[in-house]
Parts: structure tokens; sequence; C-alpha cells
């Protein structure tokens, strides 16, 4: 009789798992939490697992971005345990303050700035910029690869007169866009140097 408590109690219990931080690649990471029996409380693995997540971004000054929490379904027995996995990115905020990356030169008389800028993962950043003139304003939405120093144009528009921020909607490039390679002195490359130092 003792024997078959054992085993019993054998069968109900396991051991308590901890993944640590999994890179999944593209930037994305994976932690997951489970219990060892069948009674302890879901709420406290997914706390401990979102602490270990959180962590993980602040080693780099970053903030977590949850892309996906699954946890296991009850009833718990049979092996079938509380767990969850959480998959998240670490990225920086939005950065709305203005920044001049390039001034006015001979035979461009625009200024030009970085309105948002945010960190995608994976030396990926997505900014929205302008040129400002004295007719007229170009905002441009792009990525910037800073591994390979190439840009994408997402989608842009021009409006009439000094503008601060876009008051309509960009139009999509998106379809119509590639990756392009940097043009040594042109304003891109300007702008692509100027944030892949920002976000070193």
């Amino acid at each position: 009789m003792k024997f078959k408590y054992i085993i019993l109690f054998l069968f109900l219990t396991g051991c308590a798992s901890n993944s640590g931080i999994v890179p999944m690649g593209n930037g994305t990471y994976m932690v997951s939490r489970q219990a060892a029996t069948g009674f302890s409380g879901m709420g406290t693995l997914k706390a401990d697992a979102m602490r270990e997540a959180y962590a993980q971004c602040q080693k780099t000054g970053k903030h977590i971005e949850v892309i996906e929490a699954v946890d296991a379904k009850p009833p718990y027995i049979f092996g079938n345990f509380p767990k969850t996995e959480v998959r998240f990115k670490c990225i920086s905020d939005v950065v709305s303050a203005k920044g001049v990356y390039r001034s006015p030169i001979p035979g461009d008389k625009g200024t030009y700035y970085i309105l948002e800028s945010k960190d995608l993962g994976d030396s990926i950043i997505q900014v929205l910029s302008s040129r400002k003139g004295n007719a007229y304003t170009d905002f441009t939405k792009l990525k910037v690869d800073c591994k390979s120093n190439q840009y994408f144009e997402q989608a842009g528009s021009s409006e009439e007169g000094a503008k601060n921020e876009p008051s309509k909607q960009l139009v999509e490039w998106t379809e119509s866009s590639k990756w392009v390679r940097l043009v040594t002195g042109s304003s891109k490359s300007d702008l692509v140097h100027y944030i892949c130092n920002k976000y070193k």
C-alpha cells in the first residue's frame, strides 16, 4: 500500500522547469515557466516569466513588447501542469523629439529633421523624417537597416508651407519600394548615419 502511494505521488508531481531567455531570431525572445505539480497557481508562474522578460530588456535600456502569451489549459493532471510561455521583443520607446540631421547647404536650402523613431529590433529602426523648406515640407516614413546601411521608404507626402508634422495621411509606397544602398553625401546617407549612431 505504501508503495502505491509513492507511485501515485511521483505520478502527480514532477520537476518545475524554467527555460531561461531563449533567442528566437529577428529580435524575438521566449521564456517559459512550468510548475512541478498541478496545485500551483498560474498567476505566480506568469508573473515570474514576465519579470525575467522585463529584466532581459532592462539590460539594454529597452522596454518589453509582448508578442504572445500562451498558458496551459486545465485540468492540471497527468503531466499537464500549469505552464506559461511568453514571446516578446525588447524595443525602445517612440522618440518624438525633433533632431536636425542635415542643415541647409549650397544647392539645398532645406532643413532635415527626425520627427519620430522606433527600434523594431534586429538593428532595424523605423523613422519619420521631414525636409522643411520655405515653400513646402516633405515627410517620409522609412525603415533603416543599421547592419547593412540601407533604407526602405514606406510612405511619404508633400505639404505647402513649413509644417512641423504631417496634417494628412501619408501615401503608401511599400509595394513599389525596395531596400536602397547609401550614396555618400546624400540626405539619406546623413539620416542613416545619424539614426544608427543614436541607437548604438
